[in-house]
C-alpha cells in the first residue's frame, strides 16, 4: 500500500490525539489557584452505605462533625472542620483526618472532642 506523504499513517489516531490535546489545552487557563484561607483542614467520616456494612455514620460521626465544628470555630477560626466520603477506614470508625499534619485518627468520639480540638489547634513549631 503506498502512503501518501503529509498525511498520518493513522487518521483517525491522529484526530483522537488532537481533538484530546485541543479540549486537555482548552481547560488548563480555567484552573488556578484557589484562595487558602484556613490554616488546617480536618475531615470527619460521615458516609452511609447502603448494602448493611459497618459504616461511619452508624458510628455517630455525624453529630461528632456538628460538635467538632462548633468547638473548633469557637477556638480557631481558621481550621476548616469538614465532612468527607469514605475514607476506607470504615472498621475502625468514626475517622477523623487533620491536614497538613497526615493525622489519622480512628474510633473518635464526642468525649475526645476536648482532646482534639487541643490536638488541631496546636501550632506548628
Amino acid at each position: 500500500m503506498r502512503r501518501v506523504y503529509g498525511w498520518p499513517k493513522n487518521m483517525s489516531n491522529f484526530i483522537l490525539k488532537w481533538t484530546f490535546f485541543y479540549f486537555w489545552a482548552t481547560l488548563i487557563p480555567s484552573m488556578h489557584p484557589a484562595k487558602n484561607q484556613y490554616r488546617k483542614l480536618v475531615c470527619v467520616c460521615t458516609n452511609m452505605r447502603e448494602n448493611g456494612a459497618e459504616y461511619c455514620a452508624m458510628k455517630g460521626s455525624v453529630e461528632l462533625h456538628a460538635a467538632l465544628k462548633l468547638a473548633v470555630k469557637a477556638v480557631a477560626p481558621d481550621i476548616r472542620v469538614a465532612k468527607s466520603g469514605c475514607l476506607n477506614n470504615c472498621p475502625d470508625g468514626p475517622t477523623v483526618v487533620i491536614q497538613p499534619d497526615n493525622i489519622w485518627l480512628g474510633g473518635v468520639t464526642e468525649a475526645d472532642i476536648p482532646a482534639l480540638v487541643e490536638l488541631i489547634t496546636k501550632k506548628d513549631v
